[in-house]
């Protein structure tokens, strides 16, 4: 495969002048029959009968038959629920659109199909980290103790659960293992004050919140354990707050 070849060539050329309407790139053969849509495209062609030659006709196909577009995804994907939808988009109203009514599925239950012996889940870095990695087995492992220990808490299907944490393994975890139980995710960026955080989740009711101490950015710490303490008093339903000590070691909330 050159796609990285083939990058770093374009990259590489010099353009005196741009027009409107030049072409600047284009992929080599072996590019595009590498991508995940060409792959789409023949396997939509084999297993569905729509075949099309270019990009621009799939595109028209997919906002013009939409039941038929997000059907073809569902099947392409092998999309595995315990009960099987009526049909693909029941309602076009927007808001308010029905789609794949009956199905019943678990998304972490179709992420966990993917994990692999000896294969790496994640890939993640920082500011102030290398990029590392995380393999199937440890996401895995963590995912179901979590999980596990919210159960023992009283988490269950249909409970709220949010997360004021930044873009780290330890969301994705918490985020899996609320989708494996089947309670109902949501998050906000610690760089969001608490009165803006409790106006997007306090309708929501949450029984449990992921909280962190601060973040990191731009080489500058910020304290966020104030706003977590006011946060928390606020929201009267919660069975369980789980505090990650991530800017200030073992620190505790300044409650």
């Amino acid at each position: 495969m050159n796609n990285k070849r083939d990058l770093e060539l374009f990259a590489s050329e010099k353009i005196e002048t741009v027009e409107e309407g030049a072409n600047l790139w284009e992929p080599s053969s072996e590019f595009v029959e590498s991508t995940s849509l060409k792959q789409y495209m023949d396997w939509l062609c084999k297993h569905e009968g729509k075949c099309f030659e270019t990009y621009a006709a799939l595109w028209k196909w997919s906002t013009t038959d939409l039941e038929g577009f997000w059907g073809s995804l569902w099947n392409y994907f092998n999309i595995e629920s315990s009960e099987p939808y009526t049909r693909v988009l029941a309602s076009q109203q927007m808001p308010g659109a029905d789609w794949f009514p009956g199905a019943r599925l678990n998304y972490a239950e179709n992420i966990f199909r993917n994990e692999r012996s000896g294969k790496d889940a994640l890939f993640y870095l920082s500011e102030t980290t290398q990029l590392q990695e995380m393999s199937w087995e440890e996401l895995g492992s963590k995912v179901r103790v979590l999980a596990t220990y919210m159960r023992a808490q009283g988490i269950q299907p249909g409970h709220r659960v949010v997360s004021y944490m930044p873009n780290i393994p330890e969301t994705v975890i918490a985020m899996l293992a609320t989708t494996a139980i089947g309670a109902i995710w949501s998050s906000c960026s610690p760089d969001f004050g608490s009165d803006g955080v409790l106006d997007r989740v306090s309708q929501l009711e949450p029984q449990l919140i992921f909280v962190c101490d601060g973040y990191s950015y731009g080489g500058k710490t910020f304290d966020r354990r104030n706003e977590v303490a006011q946060m928390c008093d606020r929201l009267p339903d919660l069975l369980e707050v789980i505090y990650l000590p991530r800017a200030f070691g073992a620190s505790t909330l300044n409650a």
